[in-house]
This record gives C-alpha cells, structure tokens and sequence, in this order.
C-alpha cells in the first residue's frame, strides 16, 4: 500500500530517534520492510542521520511513476478549457450551460 508523506515522516522520525521497527508498525501500520525502504531512499535523498535529525520534503516525498506520459500539453489544455468556458462573444458561460 502507498502511504501519505506525512505517515512516512512520521515514521521515519521514529525510526531516527531508535524505537524498533515492530513499535513503529504498532503505531503508524508501516510494515518494517516498507520502513527500511523509506529510510533508505531517505539516505539516498540527502538525508545524514549522524549530522542531523531533520526530515524535509524532499526526504519522504513519492517518487516519479512510470508510465505513458500525456498526450496535451499545458498550452494545449489551457486553450481548450478557455474556449470552453466562454462563448463565441467573449461572455463566460454558467456551470449549467457548460454541462
């Protein structure tokens, strides 16, 4: 399961203070493989437990997906969508006359 980056900073401030993997499950429902995971990306990300505790974003953030990227563009979407919302005089249309 996927978990949210504020479960995961939570969990892997646990794990920086030294409660055991089995507690930190008990309280955040983070399996201990999952948390060696996380803590590990975490390292790879910049993240130096002997210096400092401090967890940033960038941290626990989800990494990029694979996958097929998108076809439109931003500045295609945005034409569309302005073309849409407003009628051949320039007048925006109501949320009734758009559906």
């Amino acid at each position: 399961p996927s978990y949210d980056s504020a479960t995961r900073a939570q969990a892997l401030a646990l794990k920086l203070v030294g409660i055991s993997n089995t507690e930190i499950e008990f309280i955040t429902g983070i399996q201990p493989r999952t948390l060696n995971s996380i803590y590990r990306k975490a390292i790879a990300r910049g993240l130096n437990p002997s210096e400092s505790k401090k967890i940033f974003d960038h941290h626990v953030e989800d990494g990029s997906r694979s996958g097929r990227p998108t076809k439109q563009t931003e500045e295609t979407t945005s034409d569309v969508l302005s073309k849409v919302r407003t009628d051949r005089y320039g007048r925006e249309k109501t949320c009734a006359q758009i559906a």
